[in-house]
C-alpha cells in the first residue's frame, strides 16, 4: 500500500514541480549571482521534480519486485488529485475571473467535495475566509489582487 502511495504521490509532485519550473522560467529566474523574480520557484521546482523522479523509481522498483498487480487509486488519492486540480484551476482562472469569485468557489468545492462538510458550514466558512482574506490583503496590506469580472 505504501508503495502505491509513493508512486502516485511522486507523479503528483512531479507535475507540481514541473509547473513551478515552467512558471519560474516564465517569470525570469535570473542567475545565481543575480536572481530574478522566478528564481525561488524555478529552483524548488527542479528539486521537487528530481526528488519525485527518485521516489517514483524507488516505488516502481519495489512494487514490481513483490507483485505484478496494477496500480490502484483509492478514494483518498482521488480527493488529493481533485484538490490539486482545483488549485491548478484556481491559479489559471485567478487573473481573468478575479480573486473574490475564484477564492469563494475554491473554498466551496474544497469544503463540500473534498472534506464533505454540510452546505451551511461550507457557505459560512467560505464567505468568512474570502472576506477576511480580501480585507487583510487588499485593504490592510495594500496587495493588488486580480479584480476579474467584479470591479471593486
Amino acid at each position: 500500500m505504501l508503495k502505491e502511495k509513493n508512486i502516485i504521490g511522486s507523479l503528483v509532485f512531479f507535475f507540481v514541480g514541473m509547473f513551478a519550473v515552467f512558471e519560474g522560467w516564465r517569470i525570469n529566474p535570473g542567475t545565481f549571482s543575480n536572481p530574478g523574480a522566478g528564481f525561488f520557484a524555478f529552483s524548488l521546482g527542479i528539486v521537487l521534480s528530481i526528488l519525485s523522479i527518485l521516489l517514483f523509481y524507488k516505488g516502481i522498483r519495489s512494487r514490481f519486485a513483490e507483485t505484478k498487480n496494477p496500480i490502484e487509486i483509492s478514494g483518498r488519492w482521488k480527493r488529493l488529485i481533485f484538490g490539486v486540480a482545483l488549485f491548478v484551476s484556481y491559479a489559471f482562472a485567478l487573473k481573468s475571473v478575479g480573486f473574490i469569485i475564484c477564492s469563494f468557489v475554491l473554498l466551496i468545492l474544497l469544503f463540500r467535495m473534498v472534506e464533505g462538510r454540510s452546505w451551511r458550514s461550507t457557505l459560512l466558512i467560505s464567505i468568512i475566509c474570502t472576506v477576511v482574506s480580501y480585507l487583510v490583503f487588499a485593504k490592510y496590506l495594500g496587495v493588488p489582487l486580480p479584480k476579474g469580472i467584479i470591479p471593486y
